[in-house]
């Protein structure tokens, strides 16, 4: 479809002179197609975001709102015309208020986390114009909780849920940095591989389990325990004397022996050791 625009010109010279121009107008004309064809574009582009869009002045009063599908802390209908410290608990207003003026000071886009009623949020928030600040809210709860799942595994032997060898080496490496006195116990379940080929490995796996127990009940509460190995356990502590660790090896000796009593078909044996530095180490 071509449509076109005839513009005459008459220009009195000696004899009479006119001029047509005539100019396409089907680019112009999609160019300035009604502006409802965008807004409708841009609501259902809106609606199709989970996140709930709330927009603040710069002094932090609210404004509007695009509402979530995900939970919120508030509903955001119920909020309007109220300001960020109507709304929020006066340490998380005030890191708000701090992000929201570095969005229109910096220009750019700023983000913090933060949590609230046990619900975990990440809030995201871009300026605009010059005194608006667009905030994009998310519920982060159900990441947070995988991410702080994943840690766990990241850091804890599966069998016997004490840490494992990777948390074991950067406590090691912490306890280094730190410069202050430190001990270790180590502790090996003898004949691991013999119960392993006798009896199978789900045998040996239940001893792995009692060992664990044993020293979880034997050590303090806050004491950091690790499975480093197949069959070996370490304990390391800060600024330990000596008689507290040997006073940790008699009282495992003597779990262990009760153990063995109530579970006389298959008894345990452990190794038990210890080291401990009377100073920080040197430079």
């Amino acid at each position: 479809c071509f449509s076109a625009e005839i513009t005459t010109s008459f220009f009195p010279l000696e004899k009479p002179f006119f001029l047509h121009v005539i100019r396409d107008l089907s680019q112009l004309k999609e160019i300035s197609q009604p502006a409802s064809t965008f807004t409708t574009e841009n609501q259902a582009l809106l609606a199709a975001i989970p996140d709930a869009i709330l927009v603040f002045n710069q002094e932090g009063s609210f404004l509007r709102y695009k509402a979530s599908t995900m939970p919120l802390a508030f509903a955001p209908e119920e909020i309007t015309g109220e300001t960020i410290h109507d709304i929020l608990p006066p340490a998380l207003a005030q890191k708000t208020m701090h992000f929201l003026q570095q969005a229109l000071i910096s220009r750019q886009l700023q983000t913090f986390e933060y949590e609230w009623n046990d619900q975990h949020y990440e809030a995201r928030l871009v300026p605009n114009g010059q005194k608006e600040v667009i905030c994009i809210l998310r519920n982060i709860t159900e990441r947070y909780e995988w991410e702080k799942k994943l840690r766990y595994q990241s850091l804890h032997d599966s069998l016997t849920g004490l840490y494992n060898r990777t948390a074991f080496e950067e406590r090691m490496q912490h306890s280094s940095q730190a410069r202050q006195p430190a001990g270790m116990l180590i502790c090996d379940l003898d004949g691991l591989k013999l119960l392993n080929d006798t009896f199978g490995h789900a045998a040996g796996d239940l001893a792995l389990r009692q060992v664990a127990a044993i020293l979880k009940n034997a050590f303090p509460a806050n004491a950091f325990l690790a499975r480093i190995g197949g069959d070996e356990f370490a304990a390391v502590f800060n600024k330990p004397t000596q008689e507290f660790l040997a006073a940790l090896c008699t009282k495992i000796r003597s779990s262990l022996e009760e153990h063995n009593r109530a579970q006389q078909d298959f008894p345990l044996s452990l190794s038990l050791g210890y080291a401990f530095s009377r100073q920080s180490p040197p430079d």
